[in-house]
Parts: C-alpha cells; sequence; structure tokens
C-alpha cells in the first residue's frame, strides 16, 4: 500500500471519528435538520453518531475496511433524505441558520450538500477494492 493510501485511509478515518463525535457535541443542530417523520430524534443522532465513530475505527483494520466501506456507503445513502429535506425546506432552513449573510444563493448550499454527498460514497468506494 503506497504512502498516499494509507494517508488517504487515516483522513478519512478520522473524518468519520470526529464526525461521529460531533453528533454528540452539535446534538441539538442535528435535531432541528432532520425530518420530521424520524421519530426518537436524539436517540437516532446519538446511534448515528457512534456508528460514524465505530465505522471510522474499523476503517483503519485491513480485516474490517471493506466491510466499513460498505456500510458508510449505506450510511451516506441514509443521509440523502436529510438532505433533500434541507432542499425541499431550503427556505426555512436558510433564515434558521442565516446563510444569507454568507451567500447571495444560499440555495446553493443545499444542492453543494448532496453533491458532495455523492463525491463521498464515491470516495468511500474506493476502499472496497483489494
Amino acid at each position: 500500500m503506497s504512502l498516499i493510501e494509507k494517508n488517504a485511509i487515516w483522513i478519512t478515518a478520522l473524518f468519520y471519528i470526529f464526525a461521529g463525535m460531533s453528533h454528540f457535541i452539535f446534538h441539538d443542530f442535528l435535531i432541528q435538520i432532520l425530518p420530521p417523520e424520524i421519530v426518537q430524534e436524539s436517540l437516532v443522532i446519538y446511534l448515528t453518531g457512534l456508528v460514524e465513530v465505530i465505522l471510522g475505527f474499523m476503517l483503519l483494520s485491513s480485516q474490517y475496511r471493506k466491510l466499513a466501506a460498505w456500510l458508510i456507503m449505506f450510511m451516506l445513502c441514509g443521509y440523502l433524505w436529510v438532505h433533500f429535506y434541507m432542499l425541499l425546506e431550503h427556505e426555512k432552513f436558510t433564515a434558521n441558520f442565516n446563510l444569507t449573510q454568507y451567500t447571495a444563493m444560499p440555495i446553493l448550499f443545499y444542492y453543494a450538500r448532496i453533491g458532495l454527498q455523492f463525491v463521498m460514497i464515491y470516495w468511500i468506494y474506493a476502499f472496497t477494492k483489494d
């Protein structure tokens, strides 16, 4: 394995470990962006955070890396629901998050989140290869 591949694994693993930990730190914010159909919001936020931390550590193990990558891709596909919900309700979120102070076209933020999700899925897919 090349140094670039090792670094990519470490960077990705740390990203998911810290992203998972953010579910505990920014719990109240994350509850705000959940679609209303999701019940037990706190439990969902905490469980998804825990899963992200575990999967991040699993990426560091050559034995579990491929499984972790597939599970992360599955998780990211599930997160698309939240991103599309935010896009469809963009006026509410733009006002709540005060995005207009950062950009004249805040709707691009929501499209970018969806696009980034697909980039992340593609990135993780690379870890499913031998």
